[in-house]
């Protein structure tokens, strides 16, 4: 399924250890119509792809237990039945850091955010 091809009913994974990011990623989400499912660490999103087999998952990159461009490359090469389309999402502070990483690791796209306190 490509992005064009994402309907409201689509399932989408929210993979976010920070609880507040993830409640705002779901209620946006949820107000455009779309199913969510939530995870808060890496182990948790790769227990819920193979569960749950969503159409797109937005992986944040910095997970409290795991970076998520492994979590990225374990859903593409380890998910078997898994169609899903990964997103990593960097915040301004590790969004330099992805610029040594490449497509070749999985991720469908990625994404910046600019998260100030």
């Amino acid at each position: 399924m490509g992005a064009s091809a994402m309907t409201a009913e689509a399932l989408v994974l929210v993979v976010e250890g920070d609880e507040y990011l993830s409640s705002v990623r779901r209620n946006l989400l949820q107000k455009a119509g779309y199913k969510t499912i939530q995870a808060a660490t890496g182990m948790d999103g790769l227990r819920s792809v193979d569960e749950f087999n969503p159409d797109l998952v937005l992986l944040d990159a910095v997970l409290p237990d795991s970076d998520g461009i492994e979590v990225c490359c374990k859903i593409k090469t380890n998910s078997k039945d898994s169609k899903s389309y990964v997103v990593l999402l960097w915040s301004v502070k590790t969004y330099s850091e992805s610029e040594a990483w490449d497509s070749e690791n999985g991720a469908d796209g990625d994404r910046r955010y600019d998260y100030r306190c």
